[in-house]
């Protein structure tokens, strides 16, 4: 490398805003959950619960995107369709993840319970 080129800049593979608003969706998801866990455990079904958790995490989520300089080229209703969007899909990668995260440990689990991990 000669001393007119530049080295490569790292650049994160997500925008940092987008980074920064799925850890708060998450951090609000999990705060709610063990803050009011315990209160909504009498509700029947699992969307009256889904009803009652992902308005939260989902504004927190929102709120991070607009104030960033996420598609500021676009103006109005197209903006804010975008953020809302891209608030969902962060909150229903978070949903998944988290899936995904209690199968595993159930498989874990299981292994731990039936004897077979370690012998």
């Amino acid at each position: 490398m000669n001393e007119n080129e530049q080295p490569p800049k790292f650049e994160l593979p997500v925008p940092r805003e987008v980074g920064l608003a799925a850890i708060a969706c998450f951090a609000a998801l999990t705060g709610l959950c063990l803050l009011f866990g315990s209160a909504f455990s009498g509700l029947e079904g699992g969307w009256a619960k889904s009803s009652v958790y992902a308005p939260l995490p989902l504004l927190v989520t929102f709120a991070i995107l607009y104030r960033s300089d996420w598609h500021r080229q676009n103006s109005g209703a197209a903006r804010m369709g975008s953020l809302l969007l891209a608030s969902s899909l962060i909150l229903a990668g978070i949903l998944a993840a988290l899936a995904v995260a209690v199968v595993v440990a159930g498989f874990f689990s299981l292994a731990v319970n039936q004897g077979v991990a370690g012998r």
